[in-house]
C-alpha cells in the first residue's frame, strides 16, 4: 500500500505556547515512536504548519479570536522537534506545508492555502498515493478543515484517521459527522 502521513499543525505553540493544547506534547511524543515503528510504510510524510505574518487577521490584537501564534520564523512555529527527528530518520520523503501566510486570509486547512494544496496534490498523484492517515492538533479546527480538504481533493474511500494522535481544544467528537457521513476508517 502506497501511503502518505499528514500531520496538522504539530506545532511548538499548540503544544506548550500561546494556544497550547492539554495532552497534545504527549501525544506527538507517542505519534514520533509510530513514525519509527512504521519505517518504510509511509512513501511521504506531510507536515502542515501555521506560518503567520506578525499582522495576521486571527490574532486578537488584529480583531481575530486567537492570541498571537506561530509567526513565521518563530520558534513557536517549528514542528515538535520529535516528530522532525523521526521523520528524518525514517524511509520516506518528507514535506513541509505552510498555511496562514497571507495577513488577510484565515486558513485552517492545508488546502485552503492554494501553493500548499498543489504541492500535494501533485505529490500524492507523482507517488500513486493509495492511503492517506490523517492526525495532528487542534481536531475542532485545522484537523477538521484539512480531512474536509483532503475528502474533497482525494476521495473519502482514501482517508484514515489515526485517532489515537489528534488532540482536540475541547470537543473530542469534532469530526464524529464527517467520519459517519463519509464512512472513513478510524484507527
Amino acid at each position: 500500500m502506497r501511503k502518505l502521513l499528514l500531520v496538522i499543525d504539530a506545532q511548538r505553540d499548540f503544544l506548550e505556547g500561546s494556544l497550547s493544547v492539554e495532552g497534545a506534547p504527549q501525544m506527538m511524543d507517542r505519534l514520533a515512536d509510530y513514525i519509527r515503528r512504521q519505517d518504510g510504510n509511509y512513501l511521504l510524510k506531510a507536515f502542515t504548519q501555521d506560518w503567520h505574518p506578525l499582522n495576521h487577521c486571527s490574532f486578537k490584537r488584529n480583531g481575530g479570536i486567537w492570541p498571537v501564534h506561530c509567526l513565521q520564523h518563530s520558534d513557536g512555529a517549528g514542528i515538535h522537534a520529535a516528530l522532525v527527528e523521526a521523520a528524518m530518520a525514517t524511509r520516506g520523503d518528507n514535506i513541509f506545508l505552510t498555511k496562514g501566510v497571507r495577513p488577510d486570509v484565515e486558513e485552517y486547512s492545508i488546502f485552503d492555502n492554494d501553493e500548499s494544496a498543489a504541492q500535494l496534490r501533485q505529490l500524492v498523484a507523482a507517488k500513486a498515493i493509495e492511503e492517506i492517515d490523517i492526525c495532528g492538533v487542534a481536531r475542532e479546527y485545522c484537523v477538521k478543515e484539512s480531512l474536509l480538504g483532503a475528502i474533497k481533493a482525494f476521495g473519502a474511500s482514501r482517508i484514515h484517521i489515526l485517532n489515537r494522535f489528534i488532540a482536540a481544544i475541547s470537543d473530542q467528537h469534532a469530526l464524529d459527522t464527517i467520519v459517519h457521513d463519509h464512512a472513513i476508517t478510524v484507527d
